[in-house]
Formats: C-alpha cells, sequence, structure tokens
C-alpha cells in the first residue's frame, strides 16, 4: 500500500495506463519528470499528469485532462 504523501505519475497510452509512485519532495518530482520524459521518448503518449496521492491536485500535466 501507498502512503498518502506521494507523488503519483499516471502515463495514458494508447494500450495501457502506467502509475508510478515517488516521495512527496523535489527529489520525487524530479525523478517523476525523468520517467515521464523517459515514456515520450520511446512511447505514444497520450496524456501524462503528476498528482498528489492525498489531495489528487495536479502538480504537472500534459496532454488531455484525466478525471
Amino acid at each position: 500500500m501507498v502512503n498518502k504523501d506521494k507523488y503519483i505519475l499516471e502515463i495514458e497510452t494508447s494500450s495501457c495506463i502506467l502509475i508510478s509512485a515517488y516521495n512527496k519532495n523535489k527529489s520525487g518530482f524530479k525523478k517523476a519528470l525523468m520517467k515521464a520524459q523517459a515514456e515520450m521518448q520511446v512511447k505514444e503518449i497520450l496524456s501524462a499528469k503528476i498528482f498528489c496521492l492525498n489531495s489528487k491536485e495536479v502538480a504537472w500535466s500534459l496532454g488531455k485532462q484525466i478525471n
């Protein structure tokens, strides 16, 4: 179980949704952005977002809005 102090990276492609969890700090946010960038280099991304697990507040997004 993921604790509530996490950033969640959610990447949607045409075939799947990739979800990763990172510590909710500057380093975790940077790692999430780097992962999103790496995935964009090898896959066609429909959308991506980083949000806080406890508040669902979106910290970064790319593409269409995911609710």
